[in-house]
């Protein structure tokens, strides 16, 4: 099942050839799953709005291109072999305009705001109406339903971060402040999940006729890819805690500082607690560096925190930090 009309694109290429994504949001995390489909072959329309277009486009790192203008590199770097456009989703033309490039695409990722397109008229329903078999991607900060509190605000890779959780990982121990991963990150983790979801009922849609409608939240892709982090709390009643590059299930593993530079840490696959130190070697290219005076051992480490308080407070083992907060329920 392909898009409907000739293509775009002057050569097909690659696993998506014959699919056509249509793509209406900024920054990063819609546009750049877009953008991984368009380097597997799909042709790839992005809608910009009239005038100067997209911010990003000059946002960050500006280089100057062939014509003299000033390019974001990111955008060099994310929005290739996507075609651009720019259409005024306010007026009955660019409405009516819209609809019927729904009518010939497969898959249309979007980002913004909950419900921003139903003031538009082109709600999902409306959508499906001009083509059944379309699949749909929102992705907004908190989602399309909800708490009203939340959905109607909008999102960054920042917000997304710290909502999420990945901030409450990452970082240095208290009383550092917690600390955002980069380059936008959160942002990043959502285009993959919006790609990955559309494609999947892309696949329904071939087997079905059937479209598909996908609510991706920036916050829930990014706590997806907590590890377990939730099901121990829940389970166990830990709580995790930042602890820098450190682990809590094995020592040594960190970042430590030699000769030539920082390395890092780990421990020995024999049972030996050894650091590799990049740049050395024992053989050719490598050497291997015994951590800390001899018969110094270096215990697996985290930390436990029950409460009550009356349940015995903190217990120390190790460097690693790791809290387990027991729930009342699970007492």
């Amino acid at each position: 099942m392909g898009p409907q009309g000739p293509s775009l694109l002057l050569e097909q290429f690659g696993p998506l050839q014959g699919v056509r994504v249509l793509s209406t949001g900024s920054i990063v995390a819609e546009p750049v799953a877009a953008g991984m489909a368009a380097e597997m072959g799909a042709e790839v329309i992005h809608i910009e709005r009239p005038g100067d277009g997209e911010d990003w486009r000059h946002a960050e790192f500006p280089i100057e291109a062939p014509d003299g203008e000033q390019v974001a590199s990111s955008w060099v770097q994310d929005r290739r072999n996507t075609y651009y456009t720019t259409l005024d989703f306010s007026t009955p033309e660019g409405q009516e305009i819209f609809l019927n490039l729904i009518r010939r695409t497969d898959i249309w990722m979007e980002s913004s705001k909950a419900r921003t397109y139903d003031k538009w008229g082109l709600d999902d329903a409306a959508i499906l109406e001009a083509n059944p078999s379309i699949v749909i991607c929102h992705v907004s900060g908190f989602g399309q339903d909800g708490d009203p509190e939340y959905v109607k605000r909008a999102s960054y890779d920042f917000t997304a971060q710290a909502f999420g959780g990945m901030m409450n990982l990452a970082g240095s121990p208290d009383p550092e402040p917690p600390s955002r991963a980069v380059p936008w990150t959160a942002d990043y983790i959502t285009a993959l999940f919006c790609l990955w979801s559309s494609l999947a009922a892309y696949i329904h849609a071939q087997k079905t006729g059937e479209g598909q409608v996908i609510d991706l939240a920036q916050y829930e892709a990014v706590h997806r890819i907590l590890s377990g982090t939730m099901v121990a709390y829940h389970e166990l009643g830990m709580v995790r805690e930042r602890a820098g590059n450190k682990a809590g299930n094995a020592q040594p593993w960190d970042t430590f500082k030699a000769k030539d530079g920082w390395g890092r840490g780990r421990r020995h696959r024999a049972g030996g607690l050894l650091a590799r130190v990049p740049g050395a070697g024992l053989g050719p290219g490598r050497r291997e560096m015994a951590l800390g005076p001899a018969g110094d051992r270096v215990s697996s480490g985290y930390r436990v925190r029950l409460h009550p308080a009356g349940l015995g407070g903190r217990a120390h083992h190790g460097r690693g930090r790791y809290n387990h907060e027991r729930r009342p329920d699970r007492l």
